[in-house]
């Protein structure tokens, strides 16, 4: 359902809005459940029902989050930054990197959770703000938004964008239903 709210506002709001508010939601909901182990556990190390609730809550609070930003987006944009010429090598190297993060992260998240506890949270909280910032940087100064572009429209942007070196120093700007650029 998520992804269906993604693909129907993505084009209205645009890709930036959807990486910071995902990105926002995500650290929200990982520090409230750091901050919620953190405090509710009893001394026989029991987590009372309330906390549980609270927890299972903002879990999926998490989880909507990533399902409506990062999760389906970051493929949609690792195919619209390459020119058409690199793009199936470009996005080859995209799912490679994605999938040996994700299992990295696997492998060693119940040792730091073993290690770490509830702090883990707070961690991958921490660190969300540094890839979120670098990205959406990344987003607003080096990219165009190229929704309801063609893919030619959108290899002539990127040669004329902002990216150092390039003639065009003042970058491209889309008209929304036009597949032109339109100087910005």
């Amino acid at each position: 359902m998520q992804l269906l709210l993604l693909l129907s506002c993505c084009c209205r709001f645009g890709r930036r809005f959807w990486f910071f508010e995902g990105g926002v939601q995500m650290i929200v909901a990982e520090v409230v459940i750091g901050c919620v182990l953190g405090t509710s556990f009893t001394a026989d190390g029991h987590l009372p029902s309330h906390a549980t609730i609270l927890v299972i809550t903002f879990i999926c609070v998490f989880i909507a989050g990533f399902a409506w930003s990062w999760g389906p987006l970051c493929w949609l944009v690792c195919t619209e930054v390459q020119p058409l010429e690199t793009r199936s090598s470009g996005y080859a190297i995209s799912v490679a990197s994605n999938y040996l993060l994700t299992f990295l992260i696997g492998q060693s998240f119940l040792s730091m959770l073993c290690g770490m506890r509830f702090g883990i949270f707070f961690f991958f909280a921490g660190e969300k703000p540094s890839y979120s910032i670098a990205s959406c940087r990344h987003r607003l100064h080096l990219m165009n938004d190229t929704c309801l572009s063609a893919v030619d429209g959108c290899q002539i942007a990127q040669q004329q964008h902002i990216i150092p070196g390039t003639a065009n120093k003042q970058g491209v700007c889309w008209q929304r239903g036009r597949n032109q650029p339109v100087d910005g």
